[in-house]
């Protein structure tokens, strides 16, 4: 990731201090508490049946990673084989040493193909928990970003009907994505419920 080389003034260091203790003190392996056990479920094969089509639609043609898999030779597989390889891999556990996380996979198909099926369980559960606000319109089906743009110009239209001021803020964070604090990311994530083999 590309945290600042030095803190600006503005962080609270003391907080950042407290999540760096508050991750170290994580158990290794968390308990996930939701009724629908969204952490610790085995993926079905209705949820790899979904990733495939996904990737059929949408990243069949994506360059291969540096193991030289395709996503075209991953979906020759038999659906219930990567259902069984990517249920091993949250059975074991076994990941990279955590200064090697990426927020985004770019390696590997296999890696993205997982992520994905963990990207979705995360949305399934920030859904029925209703985590994410209405107004985040990106990165969520059957949402779209322009909803935002007709939103501002009603309000636009309405404060000149009725002839009061409006005021618009647009933030533009520089380098906020690769720039993400992660231990605020997981301890937000374990505070708000999220816990278990998929967040291990």
């Amino acid at each position: 990731m590309n945290p600042p080389a030095e803190i600006p003034d503005s962080y609270d260091k003391t907080r950042l201090q407290l999540l760096e203790k508050w991750i170290s003190i994580l158990p290794s392996k968390t308990v996930d508490n939701t009724p629908q056990q969204f952490f610790t479920r085995p993926f079905s094969l209705s949820d790899i049946q979904a990733a495939v089509k996904h990737i059929k639609s949408r990243n069949l043609h994506t360059s291969k990673g540096i193991d030289g898999v395709s996503y075209q030779e991953i979906l020759e597989i038999p659906l219930e084989m990567l259902q069984n390889i990517f249920n091993s891999c949250l059975d074991s556990l076994d990941i990279p040493n955590s200064c090697n996380y990426r927020l985004v996979g770019l390696e590997s198909c296999f890696l993205k193909f997982m992520t994905l099926l963990v990207d979705r369980r995360l949305r399934e559960w920030a859904d029925a928990n209703k985590v994410i606000p209405p107004s985040q319109n990106g990165f969520r089906p059957k949402y779209r970003t322009n909803n935002n743009s007709f939103i501002l110009k009603c309000a636009i239209d309405k404060a000149k009907a009725i002839g009061k001021p409006l005021y618009i803020v647009f933030v533009d964070i520089s380098n906020a994505f690769p720039s993400t604090n992660q231990a605020a990311l997981w301890w937000g994530l374990y505070k708000k419920g999220v816990a278990g083999p998929i967040f291990d």
